[in-house]
């Protein structure tokens, strides 16, 4: 997954290697033993691209209520707007945002060896700073902002997408050894 962001380049490295064309080449002939890893990588590398993409959509929330404050007549410098946007961040970042990508209460676990680091980098970029400064930008600023990350968003939502297809082929593999008498249901659930 290479993705674009101000003008750099950044790969994750993991869903790069499960989403490569080749990947499941061999799949039912593989052992076990290797499927499992297999699936287990490919659920890794989802992990990382979901966490990166709920950071992502903190984000873009944080942006779209800055756009809103102006659309409702807040100058884009003012005293007191960053204090205003940290009080308002509870409000901003609340789970209500009417998106359809499935449910976010879903726990994970910030192991810091998660490999979502690149993909956190790629949002860094896409700001071109820090969030804190968002009430010092011109509104074009913040919109090319906002059009940076919902650009970004789209590319983690469809890596995302083709990662599941990836488990998917996984998980019936090992579902059709299990039917097959191949594996016991310990062996499944492995």
């Amino acid at each position: 997954m290479a993705i674009r962001a101000l003008g750099g380049q950044v790969s994750f490295p993991l869903s790069d290697r499960v989403l490569h064309d080749d990947y499941l080449d061999g799949l039912r002939d593989r052992p076990i033993e290797q499927v499992r890893a297999m699936r287990a990588e490919c659920e890794e590398a989802e992990l990382g691209v979901s966490f990166a993409r709920r950071v992502l959509q903190g984000h873009l929330d944080i942006v779209a209520s800055e756009l809103r404050r102006r659309n409702d007549g807040a100058l884009p410098a003012r005293a007191g707007a960053l204090h205003d946007l940290v009080e308002r961040l509870p409000e901003i970042l609340a789970d209500d945002h009417g998106r359809t990508s499935g449910p976010s209460w879903r726990p994970i676990d910030l192991d810091p060896e998660m490999p979502a680091g690149e993909l956190l980098v790629a949002i860094d970029n896409a700001v071109g700073g820090t969030l804190t400064d968002l009430d010092t930008l011109s509104d074009a600023d913040v919109e090319a902002i906002a059009t940076r990350l919902a650009d970004l968003e789209r590319t983690f939502s469809h890596t995302r997408h083709r990662l599941h297809e990836r488990i998917d082929l996984v998980k019936e593999e090992l579902s059709a050894r299990y039917g097959r008498g191949e594996i016991t249901v310990d062996g499944l659930l492995g």
